[in-house]
């Protein structure tokens, strides 16, 4: 008699627990458990990297309304629309950190099943809450959005003109977020075999990991592209300092005309600064611009 017979020839009661013993022991096969969990990884991962998309959008989008408002404040604009960019800057930072708090979720749940930790609160720690709250904090620097319309240059510096230049310039460290969309777009993680090899060796293929793999697969296109952004972002920020942060070093001096508050003046100190040439030829005159 073959098992098919013998379970056929069972009550219909020994059937239905034959049946049970059999799928806890399926879904105690180890092979399965593996299956299972590196789809449920793929899925997460495929859910990080929409989620981290949408971020990165929403933190380019914040940083054109704030490049926008602050040069229409300095142009000292003075049209009813500018009053709409900065609670536009604030509702997106609000959607911005609720969005990381979601993306950590997902983050957790994905490191409990690389780590075959079966209840997802063991995986938060102290070092993973202060990241997270330092995440949070970085996205969460922006202007005040509150409504006011410069009428003059001296006018940024009145009442917290000063506080909003502070905390408009911090927010360039929102590009972080590109980083993590090039990391997550990279091979390593989307492709099924990387992801395999690293989950069955335990090798974690984090975003530092990804990171020192393309500086040495594309050396030559990776630090291009960090010089660039950051050969942007230190021009434009020295242009606002000296523009509108005008705490001069000389107390006696007047505020030129040109200087390193045009964006050529400052593109080029910039580039002498970072090819240590120091020419001296242009130099910052305010103590935020040094």
């Amino acid at each position: 008699m073959t098992a098919i017979e013998f379970v056929a020839s069972l009550p219909m009661s020994q059937q239905n627990n034959t049946a049970k013993d059999n799928d806890q022991d399926q879904d105690q096969d180890p092979i399965t458990k593996m299956r299972d969990q590196l789809i449920v990884r793929k899925k997460l991962h495929y859910h990080c990297r929409q989620i981290n998309d949408i971020m990165c959008l929403i933190a380019v989008f914040g940083l054109v309304l704030m490049i926008i408002d602050t040069e229409l404040r300095l142009n000292q604009v003075t049209a009813t629309s500018i009053v709409l960019i900065r609670p536009l800057i604030g509702i997106s930072t609000g959607i911005l950190v609720g969005l990381i708090f979601y993306y950590q979720s997902i983050n957790i749940r994905l490191y409990a099943i690389n780590n075959h930790i079966a209840d997802w609160r063991v995986t938060i720690t102290i070092p993973l809450i202060v990241i997270i709250l330092g995440e949070v904090l970085v996205c969460a620097i922006h202007p005040f959005p509150y409504n006011n319309k410069p009428t003059s240059m001296s006018s940024l510096l009145n009442d917290s003109g000063w506080i909003q230049m502070f905390l408009t310039l911090p927010m360039f460290a929102r590009l972080y977020l590109i980083a993590r969309s090039v990391t997550l777009h990279s091979p390593l993680v989307s492709a099924a075999s990387s992801r395999t090899i690293g989950y069955l060796n335990r090798v974690p293929i984090t975003i530092s990991f990804i990171l020192r793999a393309l500086l040495q697969t594309y050396p030559a296109l990776s630090w291009t592209c960090v010089m660039v952004v950051t050969l942007l972002v230190a021009t434009w920020s020295l242009r606002v300092c000296e523009k509108a942060m005008w705490w001069p070093i000389n107390p006696l001096l007047a505020r030129p005309t040109e200087s390193t508050s045009t964006f050529s003046s400052a593109i080029w100190l910039t580039i002498v600064t970072f090819t240590t040439v120091g020419y001296g030829d242009v130099t910052p005159l305010t103590y935020c611009g040094q």
